[in-house]
């Protein structure tokens, strides 16, 4: 995920909080990873990691975005996560072109 791309989405000027928004970049691609159990897209034939795909970035962006604004102690209130970010891991888990592993490698494995 681009930084300066999330920064742009958050309205966020300045570096202060680069390590912070880092983190939750990191952590969303993982849980976005581990929700879909998918790390693999089909674009023009071939296999590329996941963290290309638009739709994985926009899920990304929309998932830090919520954890970034709703900074404040569990005890306080319950804020759940946007219904567009579960639409979008949704498509990702459930899409065709969504795959947990390069299958290319499969393919070629098994010729002779």
């Amino acid at each position: 995920m681009d930084m300066t791309l999330l920064k742009q989405h958050l309205r966020i000027d300045g570096n202060e909080e680069d390590e912070l928004l880092q983190s939750y970049i990191d952590a969303a691609e993982l849980l976005i990873r581990r929700e879909t159990g998918k790390n693999y897209v089909l674009e023009a034939g071939e296999y590329v990691d996941i963290a290309g795909d638009m739709l994985f970035q926009q899920a990304v962006k929309m998932l830090v975005a919520h954890w970034y604004e709703c900074r404040q102690p569990l005890a306080t209130a319950v804020v759940e996560v946007p219904f567009a970010v579960t639409q979008l891991t949704s498509q990702i888990a459930m899409g065709g072109a969504y795959y947990a592993e390069d299958e290319s490698a499969e393919e070629t494995e098994g010729d002779p």
